[in-house]
């Protein structure tokens, strides 16, 4: 009984005890690198037990000149650590960070995000055939559509919609629509459908930061 006792008493203290992890919050721009969007964002670390109850802030901080930030933490093995870290404004790629850290290594987190720009697709079909004309478009960040693209004539699949279409001899030439995007490079590609036949398109743009940006949709 002793020895069962011990035992169990052995058994909490090795699951309760605490053991320190280093944390490490580097943010970084997904095109340059650098970090300085988020400088001084404020961060903090809360702890609460398992299935929650007893909540606590146990770490507070700001992040360096350079998005950066390295600590260690003293971690209970099964408790439950959640790192908050603060989103600067004007950030249009790259959310506000919830990040749970594992309580038995140590953490590195990485931070990607993309500054906004401002994109105007004014549209003209130049070459009307008939109103029976009908177009679709997408555009997407060209190093990586997941960052960013336009589905609004896309299926679930990302193919062309045939039922989501502009029809007919349409003039949007002189359209003002601004939308903030990521800033970076995009792929444009379209698709007309005319009485003589099926013609595609493609082309590129660049939206930047803290501008506006025009590209006209002629086909």
């Amino acid at each position: 009984m002793k020895h069962l006792v011990f035992i169990l008493i052995l058994l909490v203290f090795t699951t309760s005890c605490k053991k320190k992890h280093s944390i490490t919050i580097q943010a970084q721009d997904y095109i340059t690198g650098d970090g300085l969007a988020y400088a001084n964002m404020p961060f903090s670390v809360i702890q609460s037990l398992p299935g929650g109850g007893k909540i606590k802030t146990v770490y507070e901080g700001v992040l360096d000149e350079s998005g950066h930030a390295s600590f260690d933490l003293k971690m209970h093995r099964n408790w439950v650590y959640v790192l908050s870290v603060s989103q600067p404004d004007n950030i249009c790629y790259g959310s506000a960070v919830i990040h749970y850290l594992d309580n038995e290594s140590s953490n590195f987190v990485p931070i990607d995000y993309l500054k906004c720009g401002y994109i105007n697709l004014p549209r003209i079909n130049s070459n009307c055939e008939s109103e029976q004309d009908r177009f679709r478009f997408k555009y997407y960040f060209t190093a990586n559509p997941e960052v960013y693209i336009y589905t609004g004539y896309l299926d679930s699949e990302m193919n062309w919609d045939p039922d989501d279409y502009l029809e007919g001899c349409i003039d949007y030439s002189t359209a003002q629509s601004y939308n903030d995007r990521p800033v970076g490079n995009y792929t444009i590609e379209w698709m007309v459908e005319r009485t003589s036949g099926t013609t595609y398109g493609v082309d590129t743009f660049e939206i930047f930061e803290n501008d506006s940006t025009t590209y006209l949709i002629e086909y």
